[in-house]
């Protein structure tokens, strides 16, 4: 089941990145879920990520690390971003009113967004709901060029896990 559920998690991203890819002007776009098997802690896997990764290959630097208190609203906001980037690409946006009636980008509601509900809900299914940790990783520089890179790190136990996010330009 837990195989399932990761599959699951790993072709879901990959949809998102073709589309977003696809549409995306002149990048392509790259969204992974790893899982890092041998690790002994945190540091670890983020010092194994950063060396594997592209990142790596730009001339950066790991910045820092933090745990987030509330993972599921900064991931919401940066996939926002990074779902929805197609649409400032291409001058293109979908607009709803909130509660009060005020205009705002479709996307930035919670309650109509399912593309970031969608990969949200996995997670949750994959990993339930105790003893969770998530961090984000800080890079120095945020971004080179048209390159840019995010990353959250999971760690249930001794399992850890990076939901990466990576977008290649025509350098």
């Amino acid at each position: 089941m837990k195989a399932e559920l990761f599959n699951g998690i790993i072709g879901y991203l990959e949809g998102i990145s073709n589309l977003v890819s696809f549409y995306g002007v002149c990048y392509a776009h790259s969204y992974k879920f790893i899982k890092y098997d041998d690790v002994k802690d945190i540091n670890e896997c983020v010092e194994k990520f950063y060396n594997e990764s592209p990142i790596k290959e730009h001339r950066t630097r790991i910045d820092s690390i933090w745990e987030l208190d509330d993972w599921k609203n900064d991931l919401f906001e940066n996939c926002c971003d990074w779902f929805f980037r197609v649409f400032s690409m291409r001058n293109f946006e979908v607009s709803i009113e909130d509660e009060d009636g005020n205009t705002m980008p479709a996307q930035k509601s919670k309650k109509s967004n399912r593309v970031f509900m969608g990969l949200l809900n996995r997670l949750e299914e994959f990993f339930g709901n105790d003893d969770l940790k998530v961090y984000k990783l800080f890079i120095d520089p945020a971004w080179v060029d048209e390159y840019a890179w995010e990353q959250y790190f999971f760690q249930k136990g001794n399992e850890f896990y990076v939901l990466s996010f990576f977008q290649e330009g025509l350098n």
